[in-house]
């Protein structure tokens, strides 16, 4: 083999990423176009103003990373890309056809209404609730776990798994999906409320205000609001990490 580097080497990772570094630079830039990139994980976004245009932009879009590829020996995997058309219900409703033929390689990718994206999972309507439902799921799995063990942890010893396991979890990319209804975050308040009593050894009758207090918590929708608040200060502190 010519080209390549050992699997699972230390510096394949620095590698790939100067490698791909370029990819941005051969994208059309006639319209707003949004590329994100972590990894090995690449996402384009682009808007207009009908579904045709929106389908059109992709179609370009899609061909100049196509080009890219084969300029660089690499092949696109045409089943694991997905396209998504973004909208609220309202703007919906009134378009004559929600399909997006986005080609890939000559393949038409699939059109999905939800797909997960570095642990968060979008949906047409960003309305988040099935990421929501998701982390419900897996968060109340975690403290059927820490119930069970409790008798044989100290509470120091509870606090360190809620930390890592379930705080972890809830904080993860909040500032984008914290933006969800008032009832999805009552969901996760529960979640959270049920941690304090399992940590605390409390019965259901005792006031989650106090078991909040006595842990120092803050509400999880006010934990939100404190994230968003951080990142900015972040982003002004160290500009060079926005970019």
């Amino acid at each position: 083999m010519s080209v390549g580097i050992p699997k699972g080497s230390i510096l394949g990772p620095l590698f790939f990423l100067v490698f791909i570094n370029d990819l941005p630079l051969y994208l059309s830039s006639t319209f707003d176009t949004n590329l994100t990139m972590f990894a090995d994980d690449t996402s384009i976004l682009t808007s207009g103003s009908t579904v045709q245009e929106v389908e059109l932009r992709l179609n370009l879009l899609a061909s100049d990373v196509s080009s890219w590829a084969n300029l660089n020996r690499m092949a696109l995997n045409a089943s694991k890309t997905k396209s998504m058309l973004i909208a609220s219900p309202q703007k919906l409703r009134f378009l004559s056809s929600q399909s997006l033929g986005v080609a890939v390689s000559n393949t038409i990718v699939d059109q999905v209404l939800e797909a997960k994206v570095l642990g968060v999972t979008f949906d047409h309507h960003l309305s988040w609730e099935q990421h929501v439902d998701s982390l419900c799921c897996k968060l109340n799995s975690r403290l059927s776990l820490l119930r069970r063990i409790s008798s044989f942890l100290t509470q120091e010893g509870s606090l360190h798994y809620y930390n890592a396991c379930v705080h972890s979890q809830l904080v993860y990319c909040s500032s984008a999906w914290g933006t969800c209804s008032q009832t999805l975050l009552l969901r996760l308040l529960r979640v959270q409320k049920h941690a304090a009593r399992i940590i605390l050894g409390a019965d259901f009758f005792t006031p989650s205000v106090a078991l909040f207090s006595k842990l120092k918590w803050i509400p999880v929708n006010e934990m939100i609001k404190c994230g968003k608040l951080q990142l900015p200060f972040s982003i002004m502190a160290n500009p060079e990490a926005s970019l």
